[in-house]
């Protein structure tokens, strides 16, 4: 379970920085603030009407989750006694949410079966290779591939960016579902039950159960569900509450996690977060 931004995402001199696709439009937010106030800057190399500017806004609040106050979360994890020092470091860390649901789960689908800091290479690599660029004050940053971009490129391609045959195959087949209209994924949001979304998710080529809740906890700020096979997340819970043993099984991970009910994607990843640095 990956514990920091996505390589999408920049951090550059206590400001988040990342391109957005609206609209046809590349436009560069620039973000800093703390869990009382967000304060937004904004770049594009083309006017934003009002339109664009108001979507904008709703983007910036669900990738920040401006509107989840986790007051609910502290006072349900009090009787929590393993995990109050780690709540409290991390005390108004939230997860930051992508864009769009294709975003997450490409993500997720490059992070399978593979250690944490190989998938941020792989990431790196395959954002730079089809991602549109966007230069700004002598650096270029680049905004997530577009589904329509994916959708044309050979499979040699990607599969030069370091991700397997099969990887490569599930990314271009995702993208095409996509551009076919064939498959729309901003529709699963909509869905109230997390299990739904689960069903439909593995339907999909490269989709199991481990990939569909890691989209899930990325593309949404619903934290009813969590990745409990992956082992990060098992070792994290092995130092927390099996002392003598280096990580659980995915069974006895998600027993663990079930007694975090609605939080269990948040707690999840402070967990990993938190292990992750030390």
């Amino acid at each position: 379970m990956s514990e920091s931004v996505p390589v999408i995402c920049y951090l550059e001199e206590d400001k988040f920085k990342r391109v957005i696709n609206l609209n046809a439009k590349q436009i560069l937010v620039e973000v800093r603030g703390n869990k009382d106030y967000l304060e937004v800057c904004y770049f594009s190399l083309k006017q934003l009407n009002f339109k664009d500017k108001e979507r904008l806004r709703e983007v910036i609040k669900w990738i920040f989750c401006a509107n989840l106050n986790l007051a609910g979360f502290y006072r349900e994890m009090r009787q929590e006694r393993a995990l109050k020092p780690i709540i409290q470091e991390l005390k108004g860390v939230k997860i930051i949410i992508t864009p769009t649901f294709f975003e997450a789960l490409v993500l997720s689908i490059i992070e399978q079966q593979i250690a944490y800091n190989v998938a941020q290479t792989l990431q790196t690599r395959f954002i730079r290779t089809f991602g549109k660029p966007f230069p700004y004050r002598n650096r270029t940053y680049y905004s997530f591939p577009l589904p329509e971009v994916l959708a044309e490129v050979p499979l040699e391609k990607i599969r030069k960016c370091g991700v397997s045959w099969k990887k490569a195959e599930y990314i271009k087949s995702l993208a095409k579902l996509i551009t076919k209209e064939k498959l729309d994924l901003e529709k699963l949001k909509e869905e109230k039950d997390t299990q739904k979304i689960i069903q439909e998710l593995i339907k999909l080529p490269g989709v199991g159960v481990w990939t569909a809740e890691l989209a899930i906890v990325r593309a949404m700020p619903r934290y009813d569900v969590t990745p409990a096979d992956d082992l990060g997340l098992r070792r994290a819970i092995a130092q927390l509450y099996f002392k003598n043993r280096k990580i659980v099984s995915q069974e006895e991970a998600r027993r663990v996690t079930e007694k975090w009910s609605q939080w269990k994607g948040l707690v999840s990843f402070y967990l990993v977060m938190y292990f992750r640095k030390r």
